[in-house]
């Protein structure tokens, strides 16, 4: 009889010391990447020269990522800059994103760079790198 107690103790205090497991919610990456993001790194670096922070002549990318894949937004580019074919460029940013793995692809009415980018999102960021010839754009988007 004395043998059952102790097991029966025994066996009571292991239930009770296992501690209960915790069940964290893992966040859903798409979930994540929903909001509004607005330009912290804009270079366009042309052959041989210097990079352009075009941020500093204001030009920037501003985005909203809806729950709907949707985009909507503005890439704005100022006439100072004799990037644009005859003033100021405001592009609006309508269309559709999707994310695999990370890999953020944009699919928008605008025929801009951003759509024939890879990005990547990390860290509540957005970053791209497009290059053709002898351009390179780098464009890295936070989340506000």
């Amino acid at each position: 009889m004395l043998r059952k107690i102790a097991a029966l103790l025994t066996l009571i205090l292991f239930v009770f010391s296992c501690s209960e497991e915790k069940i964290t919610e893992s966040v859903n990456p798409m979930e994540e990447i929903l909001g509004k993001y607005s330009t912290t790194t804009f270079l366009f670096t042309l052959e041989n020269d210097a990079p352009l922070d075009i941020l500093s002549v204001g030009g920037y990318i501003n985005i909203e990522l809806n729950e709907d894949k949707s985009t909507d937004g503005l890439f704005y580019l100022p006439d100072t800059l004799g990037l644009t074919e005859g003033g100021e460029a405001r592009i609006e940013l309508v269309g559709l994103f999707d994310m695999v793995d990370n890999i953020v692809t944009f699919d928008q009415d605008a025929d801009t760079f951003i759509r024939n980018v890879e990005w990547v999102y990390s860290d509540s960021k957005i970053s791209g790198k497009y290059s053709k010839t002898d351009v390179v754009i780098e464009v890295v988007l936070s989340k506000e």
